[in-house]
């Protein structure tokens, strides 16, 4: 049986009835707005949650670093691309473990508030004016920058080397032990 073709004022009725408990119907299947709304309701508190999550949360592979970066992590007042910048070198030689910050940065905190619970004194230093320099230098321009003796050790959890970053060297006895090869730690 030919059905007639649906007027354009059944369709605009149709396609405004959201507002009631029956979404439109196509072809036989009804589908309860109630439960659409459920389903994306459900799937945006799964986005915000993942979004949310901290990075340790989601582990990764450590990624092998290029060879000129892998220098880096071995040799004190050393860049990736040669020469440090001078003002740079200066901040860095201004005290045996400089960490070079952001304001309101979490992870820097972090890293602060480790480094005082193990008795280690620092210097901090604010990163914007001297972010080109640290990229040079790193490859990196995230906060904290942490340098123990002119030497880059990471981070707060990590570093260009998967042994670097403050936390995991604190926890391991590698961030005293540098200090210590440099014998100017008093309390390590």
């Amino acid at each position: 049986a030919n059905m007639p073709a649906p007027s354009s004022r059944l369709l605009v009725d149709t396609m405004h009835s959201s507002c009631e408990d029956e979404a439109p119907v196509v072809g036989a299947v009804s589908v309860s707005v109630a439960w659409m709304r459920t389903i994306v309701a459900g799937l945006l508190l799964l986005m915000f949650s993942l979004l949310c999550l901290p990075r340790h949360a989601f582990p990764r592979e450590p990624q092998r670093m290029p060879a000129a970066l892998r220098t880096l992590s071995l040799a004190a007042n050393h860049c990736i691309s040669g020469a440090m910048d001078s003002s740079l070198r200066e901040a860095i030689e201004s005290d045996r473990v400089v960490l070079f910050y952001l304001d309101g940065c979490t992870y820097c905190e972090l890293a602060e508030e480790a480094l005082r619970a193990k008795g280690i004194s620092f210097k901090k230093v604010p990163i914007d004016s001297y972010k080109p320099a640290l990229v040079a230098c790193t490859g990196r321009s995230s906060a904290p920058s942490v340098w123990v003796q002119g030497q880059y050790v990471g981070g707060c959890n990590d570093g260009v080397e998967p042994w670097q970053g403050v936390l995991p060297m604190l926890a391991n006895g590698r961030f005293q032990e540098i200090l210590k090869a440099s014998q100017t730690c008093e309390t390590c």
